[in-house]
Parts: structure tokens; C-alpha cells; sequence
């Protein structure tokens, strides 16, 4: 039996010849099938906002309205 000094050894002379798109796919198999996975179970759907633009504009105005009710730096609100 190999010690766990060996094994690492082992892994990390047959991971120094790979090919860099082999563990570009092994990572890309396992996002999708994470992915997949969290659809199936937890029934989270693709994220809506992919491929559209944010109202910048709006979300600024949302920031400073938060932003501008806040208390002074080191006073709790209802004190």
C-alpha cells in the first residue's frame, strides 16, 4: 500500500502532462452536473438576470434612498 506522501506524489506527476482543456472539461462536467442537480432537487431555475442589462441608474437611487436612512455612524435605530 502506498504511502499518502507517494499518492500525492503520483497525482501531481500525472496532472504536470495534462493537456490544460482536460481539467477545463472535468470542472465544466461538474458545474453542469451540479447545476443539474440543484434544478432537479430544489427546483432553482437558470438565474433570469443572465443576458440582460441593469438599470444602473436605478439601482443607484435604490443605494442612496438606503443609504440616506440609515443612522449617523455608531447610533442604533429605536435608541
Amino acid at each position: 500500500m502506498m504511502s499518502s506522501k507517494d499518492l500525492f506524489a503520483r497525482k501531481r506527476e500525472t496532472w504536470a502532462t495534462c493537456p490544460d482543456w482536460v481539467p477545463t472539461m472535468i470542472h465544466k462536467n461538474i458545474r453542469e452536473t451540479i447545476k443539474a442537480k440543484m434544478v432537479k432537487e430544489h427546483g432553482i431555475p437558470e438565474d433570469p438576470r443572465e443576458g440582460c442589462t441593469d438599470d444602473w441608474e436605478t439601482v443607484a437611487a435604490e443605494v442612496q434612498s438606503q443609504m440616506s436612512r440609515r443612522p449617523p455612524h455608531g447610533q442604533l435605530l429605536g435608541f
